[in-house]
């Protein structure tokens, strides 16, 4: 800068630069004093570095567990204080609390008792209705009944249920499934079906050997009430009365055949032909007759009638 100063003084062409020059030095001068100020606030604390090191490491610990954010960890903390101080600040003794639950358990057992009489009551309907049903469908000396014992209460009330039968005279009530046959308990179930057709929530029945010891008019209503079941069920029956093989929507045929020595079980679907067909001889043996075959399309005709 002096020597510029002695510079201009001879001539006045750097006379700019010599202002411009002083300018920058005041500039520099204050950004020194900026610089100094910065480092007289810098603050060398080893003991503080690692307080913010521990608290960083703590915080994503906290993220792990209960939040992806700062923002959940909070939420969390408040939802746990509102918690905390529901409990803290609880005006219930423990003895409120038990006659809480005195009360309540008095209030399930009226509830209990209520569904129990409700049962019975419901249980001596499906008694006589269950005991018409099987008159219709060929077991009219059968007798049916519920059995309800009280128990323990649990979430279904305080009653164990069972189903009894005595399929003959003479005999005992007892569990379905320890008196009654095959074909007897297809009878016993399709009579239970039919009675709770709408309330039940099964979608898929499967009847199997229900024709057995029946024949004639009762196949008939077998196979009507099988076919009033289809609006709110699926209905699969195997069965080798044609009375009852006429009511069906579709018709399967299930044969067993030999291929490459094995035994192989074939299910084939029907068509109308052959449908009336395979009636035909579930009626009349093997050899097909124009008789034979009439009946069929009539009895076809009146079980989808």
């Amino acid at each position: 800068e002096r020597d510029l100063e002695r510079i201009v003084g001879i001539d006045q062409t750097l006379k700019d630069e010599l202002k411009e020059l002083g300018d920058t030095k005041y500039r520099i001068e204050e950004i020194a004093i900026t610089i100094r100020d910065y480092t007289r606030k810098i603050e060398f604390n080893p003991r503080r570095l690692e307080e913010i090191l521990e608290r960083k490491e703590l915080i994503n610990k906290l993220k792990r567990k209960y939040g992806s954010t700062i923002k959940d960890i909070l939420n969390y903390r408040k939802e746990t204080q509102v918690k905390l101080d529901k409990l803290v600040n609880s005006a219930r003794s423990m003895e409120e609390l038990t006659g809480e639950v005195n009360r309540l358990e008095e209030e399930l057992a009226r509830e209990a008792g209520e569904l129990s009489r409700e049962r019975k009551i419901a249980g001596a309907k499906l008694k006589k209705k269950t005991e018409q049903e099987l008159r219709e469908l060929g077991m009219g000396k059968a007798r049916f009944d519920v059995e309800i014992k009280q128990g323990e209460i649990k979430s279904t009330g305080m009653d164990e249920i069972g189903f009894l039968v005595a399929p003959n005279v003479g005999e005992d009530l007892k569990p379905i499934n320890k008196i009654a046959s095959g074909g007897e308990i297809s009878r016993i179930m399709l009579a239970l079906k039919t009675i709770l057709a709408r309330a039940d929530q099964i979608p898929t029945l499967i009847f199997d050997e229900i024709d057995t010891a029946i024949g004639g008019r009762i196949a008939q209503v077998v196979g009507r009430k099988l076919r009033a079941l289809s609006p709110n069920h699926q209905v699969i029956c195997i069965t080798h009365l044609p009375q009852i093989a006429v009511f069906a929507s579709n018709h399967y045929y299930v044969d067993k055949k030999i291929s490459e020595g094995r035994t192989k079980t074939i299910v084939d679907l029907l068509d109308k032909k052959r449908k009336e067909s395979e009636i035909a001889r579930m009626l009349g043996g093997e050899r097909l007759t124009e008789i034979t075959l009439k009946h069929a399309r009539e009895m076809i005709r009146e079980g989808q009638s």
